[in-house]
């Protein structure tokens, strides 16, 4: 049996293990099904650590490498699917060095820090706060706040907290207002992540995680859409994504530059403490939970003569904890695997799908009222993730019912009141 990278397995990637209990010192493996079946093993240095209870997650149980894992910190229990140990041959870093997540105020890039966080990555968010929310940004966070344009402040991040990888989640990400006003999305996703580009190769920052998106592949491309489909975007904002995965590409290629470029598809869902709080909101899936709540009367449908079995748009909806995954997988990969890769669950569900799952998930009834197509938007997106899986062992575990039920429990929560202490 071989990992995800290819190699033997590490006796911690082994799919027997069961339970880890962690003493400060030592890491006892509980087997199954026979619990007799128990040995110790003394972690490398930097594998793991007892420092304010947080310990290195990298490869994910959920993704095929074994069951949940139970974690002890003395009288602390925290139940995860992670076998939270760096895999054997990983490069070791000093904890000083930091990782960089841009728009982390955001939907996903909050996510992604929350999850680097855990594991024990020292995390600096940079956003600008023009559609991002402060409360999103993690507590353990170092967070700045500006622009990625802004070429003094990016050196003084990368001078002073040691920036070794950046995930860039910063961008304008409307198909709608980039049609309105393309040049702002030039100026902000271009111009922006160039000027960020050139002061991390300028830092000798050795990793750029690139979130990036389905909008490049455009509507004329038979599906399912693989990473070698060629990129048609038929709207600004996927043009604009496409103009930077070139530019990395070819800093890879003519530097060395290591990078990795996730295509989402349509990012959803929430975790217990964050989901799409967008202003204005533009995504399907928070829009009918809003009908459903009673907080509009209806839900548009924009387009019903769509050359698809129901007339409605077909989308590849993808959990927000899948890509968080996917992230820190790129984090991890070696960078012989830098390159391109969609981050997808390889199915598509039309809007009309969407709805009738949001009915039939919280019981609840409301209107519709068919409005015309959006400009620029396609009729089919969905994805073939084979290159995810086979590189990266990656494999989304959420499903469209999965989705629904997240993001309404979120929604439910962020409408319950606060109780007054």
């Amino acid at each position: 049996m071989l990992n995800r990278f290819g190699k033997p397995p590490a006796w911690h990637e082994n799919p027997r293990i069961l339970k880890l209990v962690f003493d400060g010192v030592k890491i006892k493996v509980v087997h199954y099904p026979n619990s007799a079946e128990a040995s110790e093993h003394t972690p490398t240095p930097g594998s793991a650590t007892a420092r304010s209870g947080f310990h290195r997650m990298t490869a994910c149980a959920r993704l095929g490498i074994g069951p949940p894992f139970i974690h002890k910190f003395g009288a602390h229990t925290v139940a995860c699917t992670c076998s939270c140990l760096t895999p054997l041959g990983a490069k070791r870093y000093p904890e000083s060095m930091s990782i960089l997540v841009t728009g982390g105020a955001g939907y996903i890039g909050g996510i992604v820090a929350e999850r680097l966080i855990a594991r024990g990555e020292p995390v600096v968010v940079l956003d600008n706060l023009s559609r991002g929310h402060r409360d999103a940004v993690p507590p353990e966070a170092r967070f700045v706040q500006g622009d990625i344009s802004d070429r003094p402040l990016l050196r003084s991040v990368f001078q002073e907290h040691k920036i070794r990888a950046v995930m860039h989640f910063a961008a304008f990400a409307l198909v709608g207002e980039s049609m309105d006003s393309p040049e702002v999305y030039y100026r902000n996703n271009v111009i922006g992540s160039l000027t960020l580009i050139e002061e991390a190769v300028s830092a000798a920052v050795e990793r750029f995680i690139f979130s990036s998106t389905c909008a490049l592949y455009g509507d004329r491309n038979p599906m399912p859409l693989n990473e070698e489909s060629p990129p048609l975007p038929t709207n600004p904002y996927g043009d604009t994504k496409l103009a930077v995965e070139r530019a990395l590409g070819w800093l890879h290629q003519t530097r060395g530059r290591t990078y990795f470029a996730l295509r989402y598809f349509n990012a959803c869902g929430a975790t217990a403490d964050r989901g799409e709080r967008h202003e204005p909101e533009t995504h399907l899936i928070p829009l009918v939970l809003n009908a459903a709540a009673g907080e509009t009367e209806s839900i548009r449908i924009l387009g019903t003569d769509y050359p698809t079995p129901d007339g409605t748009c077909i989308r590849d909806y993808i959990h927000v904890e899948d890509l968080a995954d996917a992230h820190i997988l790129a984090l991890d990969a070696p960078a012989s695997a830098a390159g391109i890769y969609n981050a997808a669950t390889g199915r598509g569900h039309s809007v009309r799908e969407v709805i009738d799952a949001v009915r039939r998930i919280t019981g609840r009834q409301f209107g519709e009222v068919v409005a015309p197509r959006r400009p620029g938007d396609p009729p089919e997106l969905v994805a073939d993730p084979s290159k995810i899986r086979r590189v990266f062992g990656w494999r989304a575990r959420h499903d469209l019912d999965s989705v629904v039920r997240t993001a309404w429990a979120f929604k439910l929560r962020q409408a319950a009141p606060v109780a007054e202490a």
